[in-house]
């Protein structure tokens, strides 16, 4: 349903259903994009972090508990996060939502 541009329906089903779905939200801030993970098991997070730490200048900021991503490695974040994402995880940012596509065979 996000896919198809129904992210209200979505949200309200997945709420319903009470429904885990990993997802990303990516926030552009100026110069920089903040990158909060949630609802990821721990091998799904193990390895979007370990993509996130290969982005050109990406911290943690603690504070705030997102990466930060300068905006110059636009290429490189999403890039990150659509190879380490499982299909059907969601990336939220500036644009609107995604869904993470099957991988081809």
């Amino acid at each position: 349903l996000t896919a198809l541009g129904f992210d209200g329906v979505a949200r309200a089903v997945s709420d319903h259903l009470d429904v885990k779905v990993p997802a990303v939200e990516v926030t552009a801030a100026g110069d920089r994009f903040d990158v909060a993970l949630r609802d990821l098991d721990g091998d799904t997070f193990a390895a979007v972090v370990a993509a996130l730490r290969s982005v050109p200048g990406r911290r943690w900021d603690a504070a705030r508990k997102v990466n930060v991503v300068p905006a110059r490695a636009r290429r490189e974040l999403w890039s990150a996060l659509a190879t380490a994402l499982p299909p059907g995880a969601q990336i939220t940012g500036p644009m609107g939502t995604r869904v993470v596509p099957p991988r081809a065979a």
